[in-house]
């Protein structure tokens, strides 16, 4: 999974913390990862990127990030997007195997 973070620009240095959750057994999937080079999205944001695996057998999961200016190490509001995991073989499947 690519997974994009923005954030408006601001005058301090500023990277995002990241980390990924199974919503159901509430355990750590992955992370934190610390996102430190963010550039220009050419629409007036910041932005950084990373691939995450999400481990088979994962049904839901929660993605919470905050920033973190470098320099005080003050954080923000940690922000949270949850997910429904599709299986990738998911797209192969017929409508006619579910035909009873």
């Amino acid at each position: 999974v690519t997974v994009r973070v923005k954030l408006p620009p601001h005058p301090a240095r500023l990277c995002i913390k990241l980390w990924v959750q199974d919503r159901q057994s509430r355990s750590l999937l992955d992370g934190p990862r610390w996102l430190v080079d963010l550039i220009p999205d050419g629409a007036g944001l910041m932005e950084a990127m990373t691939q995450l695996t999400v481990p088979f057998g994962s049904v839901e999961i929660r993605f919470e990030a905050i920033a973190v200016d470098l320099d005080s190490q003050r954080e923000s509001h940690k922000v949270t997007v949850d997910c429904v995991v599709l299986p990738s073989d998911l797209l192969s499947l017929s409508l006619d195997e579910f035909d009873t």
